[in-house]
């Protein structure tokens, strides 16, 4: 029964992670360039979630019940210079 609600609880997850974080398609032109970009919406997500836990551990309730979007824009608007870290090209092979 534990396995079925934890995989109940990914479905959601999911969904917020493409509707919070991503807003639009990958802008990556290539192969190299989306994997970079797909592992900073993963850290990201990942950070966004940690934080929840620890709220939800402050405030004595279940992180289930703590919306994900809105975590998001909390963070958004704790953002002091959102430019201060502009995407830059790396290359990989060097």
């Amino acid at each position: 029964l534990g396995v079925f609600l934890e995989r109940e609880n990914a479905v959601p997850a999911a969904r917020a992670l493409t509707f919070a974080e991503t807003g639009t398609l990958l802008r990556s032109k290539t192969p190299a360039l989306v994997l970079q970009e797909l592992e900073g919406l993963m850290l990201a997500h990942y950070a966004v979630r940690c934080l929840i836990h620890e709220a939800a551990a402050s405030a004595g309730t279940d992180p289930d019940q703590l919306s994900f979007p809105h975590a998001v824009n909390v963070v958004r608007r704790c953002i002091v210079h959102p430019g201060a870290f502009p995407p830059t090209a790396h290359d990989n092979d060097g």
